[in-house]
């Protein structure tokens, strides 16, 4: 339970490499235009006690603010996402639920299959033409690499808008389980109108001509898709490596990603239920081109996880999830330097050394970007090593002695340096 993907709601009616294939093919739907929903949106949430009296009484009060196929499928979504919570309690415990619209517009609560008969009831209701979609959800328990059972756990919609398919999932778009298990009402947008390039990364539906593409994909192939959140397409993220959901490694991992500006990543590894040591990830970037680095304590399987978000954002969202084997552990002291707070802000990049731990008595050599810096050191034991700067490049050797070993940079108009990295001493 501990990340959004875990989080996600499937249903049950008793209780880009990788897809290099489709994208290049191109899908059945059209793409839509960028769209203000603000009003439609607001007449939705404004809809009175009184408008839920019945299906078509809803359907007729939500209709006064749509003026196409296009706003008609929004106010539905949008009044759906903000009414209608998902029966978790049934869920867990595997009761019955009805997915009656009429009982959901009483009871105020569903699971999939319900969420996608009322957006459907509502739909008729309205003049629009929608289907119900059954199939199978990359969401709840689910990880990286796991295999895809017979038997279907999921429900949503296809709609249809100028003559075109589009798909909407008003589960997942309506909120999440938290990590006690509460049901989080919160609006996911990624879920309205999802282009099925996009859709098909986690629903799969049973009948393939639903997936919307006009080469569909097997379940094999979906099984091993790489599991990415809306927030990976939110921030603008490409694949540059390591586009499927498992990984074979040694003891080591480099993956690259392609970043926009403005966006900030990092990644975090775990193992069963426990997260791991931040400094077994490494991650900087040069230009657009995102790397990280990953070191495995011991052979095993992993999960990887990829974190984003705008760099104003304190905050990240889930990304991207792998599940890694590692066929070996690092031997001795593993991890990474620990990344100071000015090596991002200062767009730094780390050539060397990548080991976060220095053998005493050694030699070593540092070598490190830093743009704008007038001037880069290395620090320990009270000793200050100078690097030679060519550019925004400095290099330069050191005698290693024990205690913390820091790279330090100072920058014009200010005499203090700023600690970029740090290193523990073997």
């Amino acid at each position: 339970m501990r990340r959004h993907r875990h989080d996600r709601l499937n249903c049950t009616t008793s209780a880009c490499i990788a897809l290099g294939l489709a994208l290049a093919a191109g899908c059945n739907a059209a793409p839509l235009e960028p769209c203000d929903y603000s009003s439609v949106d607001q007449h939705a949430l404004d809809a009175p006690a009184s408008a839920r009296a019945s299906v078509q009484a809803l359907a007729t009060y939500l209709a006064q603010a749509a003026h196409n196929d296009r706003e008609k499928a929004r106010v539905i979504f949008r009044w759906i996402t903000a009414n209608i919570d998902y029966d978790v309690s049934s869920y867990l415990l595997s009761n019955t639920v009805s997915c009656k619209a009429e009982d959901i517009l009483r009871s105020g609560q569903t699971v999939c299959s319900g969420y996608a008969s009322l957006f459907r009831k509502l739909g008729e209701g309205m003049g629009l033409e929608v289907v119900d979609i059954t199939g199978y959800g990359k969401g709840y328990r689910y990880h990286p690499g796991d295999k895809i059972g017979d038997k279907t756990n999921h429900a949503w919609n296809a709609v249809k808008i100028d003559g075109k398919w589009h798909l909407i999932d008003a589960t997942w778009g309506a909120g999440r389980i938290d990590q006690t298990r509460r049901y989080v009402r919160r609006l996911e947008e990624h879920y309205f109108l999802t282009p099925p390039e996009r859709f098909i990364f986690d629903h799969l539906p049973t009948d393939p001509k639903w997936q919307l593409l006009k080469s569909p994909i097997s379940k094999q192939t979906f099984e091993r898709l790489v599991c990415v959140e809306p927030a990976f397409f939110r921030c603008g993220l490409e694949f540059e490596s390591h586009d499927q959901a498992v990984i074979d490694a040694t003891d080591e991992l480099s993956l690259n990603f392609t970043v926009p500006e403005g966006i900030k990543i990092s990644a975090r590894l775990y193992q069963g239920s426990s997260s791991l040591s931040r400094n077994l990830t490494f991650t900087q970037h040069s230009g657009d081109r995102h790397h990280i680095l990953v070191a495995f304590p011991a052979a095993g399987s992993y999960e990887l996880t990829v974190f984003t978000a705008p760099k104003t954002h304190d905050v990240s969202s889930e990304a991207v999830s792998y599940r890694v084997n590692a066929s070996r552990g690092k031997a001795g002291a593993i991890g990474f330097p620990t990344i100071y707070k000015a090596f991002r802000s200062r767009g730094a990049y780390l050539f060397g050394p990548m080991a976060g731990h220095l053998t005493v008595g050694a030699s070593q050599t540092f070598k490190v970007h830093v743009p704008g810096a007038s001037k880069v050191a290395v620090i320990n034991a009270g000793n200050w090593t100078q690097l030679t700067g060519q550019g925004n490049t400095f290099e330069g050797s050191a005698k290693i002695r024990e205690g913390t070993v820091k790279i330090a940079a100072q920058f014009p108009g200010n005499r203090k340096y700023e600690t970029l990295v740090a290193y523990k001493t073997d």
